[in-house]
């Protein structure tokens, strides 16, 4: 079975980014989100700051997430991720058609499925991405241990 990603509900980590106000649910299904990066070599361009630096993206609504988790998906869960990034680029990313939305998130797909593959299900990754001195975006993944859950008894 082909592995992607989902987001992992964090509370408030470090690297979380602050002021985009849309933030994934824990279990939303995300993409590495290369194609909607702003130009790291001058900054964030949008306002407030989407983090998209060392987040990932889910398709629907372009919420972000800074942790991810490698899991096993269905074809048609595949699909439907598909055509969510398909419907999203052709209304929020102005894709001039739809077969250059759907080429755009085809790659996305493959890409972050390959990514997923890489890593053993259940693992957890976060991303970090910089430009080099040639304005190449440089991605650098990471494993990054569960925050344990503690529980205050009153």
């Amino acid at each position: 079975m082909p592995k992607f990603l989902k987001a992992v509900q964090a509370q408030d980590p470090p690297e979380a980014p602050t002021g985009s106000g849309a933030h994934c649910k824990a279990g939303d299904w995300v993409t590495a989100g290369n194609f909607a990066l702003c130009d790291l070599a001058q900054g964030y361009l949008c306002d407030p700051p989407c983090g998209c630096d060392a987040t990932f993206l889910a398709p629907d609504c372009h919420a972000r997430c800074a942790i991810a988790e490698v899991a096993e998906i269905d074809a048609a869960s595949l699909d439907t991720v598909k055509h969510l990034l398909i419907e999203s680029l052709t209304r929020t990313q102005q894709a001039p058609d739809g077969n250059a939305a759907r080429r755009v998130a085809e790659k996305e797909i493959g890409y972050t499925s390959c990514l997923a593959t890489s890593f053993p299900a259940e693992t957890r990754i976060r991303v970090k991405r910089t430009a080099s001195s040639d304005g190449a975006i440089e991605e650098k993944y990471d494993q990054c241990e569960p925050v344990p859950e503690i529980r205050i008894e009153p």
